[in-house]
């Protein structure tokens, strides 16, 4: 085994480690009082849009460039953790 392949191998274990759907889901079901359905639609909303958009994105991506969307990245992370942190407790739908 190559030194370089290390970081890779290393990154797939904190991954295994750092997967974090299922605390999330029961979580989120308990938060906002869903039904078992809907709070398992969350994650997988998640992994339909990236199936979706990856390579529509990732040609995209060749053409603004990777800073523009690193940066558009961490905006939207922001966004979504100052929404939390400003206290936005309810979901939208009503199921």
């Amino acid at each position: 085994m190559k030194l370089r392949t290390l970081p890779i191998f290393l990154a797939f274990l904190a991954m295994g480690f750092g997967d974090a759907v299922g605390p999330f889901v029961s979580l989120a079901k308990s938060e906002f009082h869903l039904s078992t359905t809907v709070a398992s639609l969350i994650p997988f909303v998640g992994y339909i849009m990236f199936g979706l958009l990856s390579i529509p994105v990732g040609l995209w991506q060749d053409e603004r460039g990777k800073k523009f969307f690193l940066l558009t990245g961490l905006g939207v992370a922001l966004a979504g953790m100052l929404n939390a942190t400003f206290g936005i407790s309810s979901f939208p739908a009503s199921w």
